[in-house]
């Protein structure tokens, strides 16, 4: 579920009972008012997320999480979905601004590693002055010298759509190839074979020239 589908004062105060640090009194003081501006012109749920707003911006968090309890209750919707959202939100991401800073990335970053022409990606799992360690996307651990290695950024991710042609580079692949889309099993079908959509890294549609 996206985090536009989410509601964002019940979003809020979810993030500030897990770690009240990460909220500021502003951002409490503004989700109070716009959810209670919402709830004079809506229906009961909106009531139980300006409560939940009122009461993070007090200080109360049992109250405030007996108010996010009571609007999943009535509305059915999936608390899941909000800690899910914040547990994506709070992943760090290495920028593209990050490296033509030179800077490494830190623990937890998620990364393309380049050498010799080989391409990795993975979660950096631990860095030194020397070494970096990381691991990949099939749970398997990587240990490579940082000054053997250039270090870039993931590319961002892109909408796929059933039948059309895209450049990508599969894991085991040193070069970019060209295949197509198919959405009924989310995987590249290439010459040399079938990638699933989530292995493959680098993905940019092929757009035919008139």
């Amino acid at each position: 579920m996206k985090t536009k589908d989410l509601n964002k004062h019940i979003l809020l105060v979810i993030k500030w009972l897990n770690d009240k640090n990460s909220v500021t009194q502003d951002e409490l003081v503004d989700s109070r008012k716009d959810a209670s501006a919402a709830a004079a012109a809506s229906y009961a749920d909106a009531v139980d997320a300006a409560d939940a707003a009122d009461a993070a911006d007090a200080d109360a968090a049992d109250t405030a999480e007996k108010r996010v309890n009571k609007y999943f209750e009535r509305t059915g919707k999936n608390k899941q979905d909000y800690i899910d959202a914040l547990s994506f939100e709070s992943i760090p991401v290495y920028t593209a601004a990050m490296c033509d800073a030179g800077e490494l990335p830190s623990v937890g970053m998620e990364c393309l590693f380049k050498k010799r022409g080989a391409l990795e990606s993975g979660t950096v799992t631990a860095i030194t002055k020397r070494f970096i360690i990381f691991t990949d996307w099939f749970g398997d651990e990587h240990v490579r010298k940082i000054d053997e290695l250039t270090i870039e950024p993931l590319t961002p991710p892109i909408k796929l759509i059933d039948g059309k042609a895209y450049q990508f580079k599969a894991h085991k692949n040193r070069k970019p190839v060209d295949g197509f889309y198919s959405a009924y099993k989310d995987e590249f079908v290439y010459l040399q074979g079938t990638v699933r959509s989530n292995d493959a890294i680098n993905i940019k549609l092929l757009e035919v020239k008139s």
